[in-house]
C-alpha cells in the first residue's frame, strides 16, 4: 500500500520533468532565434546561426570583419547570446525559406543588404513536436506546436508594401 502511494506520487513527477525538458528546449530555440533577430537588426556587423551536428549545439555567431559588406566573414561565437544544447533524444531540423538544411550541420547567415530569410527550427523529441519560426520581417519568433498529429498554427499578418498600395506619400 505504501509502495503504491509512493509510485502514485513519483511517476507523474518524473513524466512532468521529461515534458518540461522538451518545453525548455523549444524555449531555448526561440531565445536563440530572438537573439539572431535582435543582433541582425541593431548590429553593424553580420550575424549567423550555426549548428554543429557532432556536438549538437546551435549558437549565434558574429562577424569579426570590420565592414558589413566584407566578402569573407570571420565567424566567432557570440558570447552574449544563448546556446542551444540539444539533448540526445531530440532532433533539430532547420528550414531556410522552406528549404531543408543538412542534418550534419549548417550555417544560416544574415545578408549584407539587411534582409533576412524565413527561418524555421523544428524541434522533435519524446513529448515535443514544435516548429519555431522567425519571419523575415519579425523581431521575435513564434512557435507552432503539433498536438495529436495536428499543427496548431498562429496566424500572423504578412508584411505590407505601402508603396504598392498607393500610400507612398502618406507620412507614417
Amino acid at each position: 500500500m505504501v509502495l503504491s502511494l509512493f509510485a502514485g506520487l513519483i511517476l507523474p513527477r518524473m513524466s512532468g520533468i521529461a515534458r518540461s525538458s522538451g518545453k525548455l528546449t523549444v524555449m531555448k530555440a526561440s531565445d536563440l532565434l530572438a537573439a539572431f533577430a535582435y543582433r541582425d537588426s541593431i548590429a553593424s556587423g553580420r550575424s549567423a546561426l550555426k549548428y554543429d551536428g557532432d556536438s549538437r549545439v546551435a549558437m549565434l555567431m558574429r562577424d569579426r570583419s570590420p565592414s558589413r559588406a566584407a566578402g569573407n566573414p570571420s565567424w566567432v561565437p557570440d558570447s552574449l547570446a544563448p546556446h542551444l544544447y540539444l539533448p540526445d533524444d531530440f532532433e533539430l531540423r532547420a528550414f531556410v525559406d522552406g528549404s531543408l538544411m543538412p542534418d550534419g550541420g549548417w550555417l544560416i547567415e544574415s545578408s549584407t543588404d539587411g534582409t533576412r530569410p524565413k527561418i524555421e527550427l523544428e524541434v522533435t523529441g519524446d513529448d515535443v513536436d514544435s516548429i519555431v519560426v522567425l519571419a523575415p520581417w519579425a523581431q521575435s519568433p513564434y512557435t507552432n506546436d503539433r498536438v495529436e498529429g495536428l499543427l496548431k498554427t498562429i496566424q500572423l499578418p504578412q508584411s505590407i508594401d505601402l508603396d504598392s498600395t498607393g500610400q507612398e506619400r502618406i507620412q507614417w
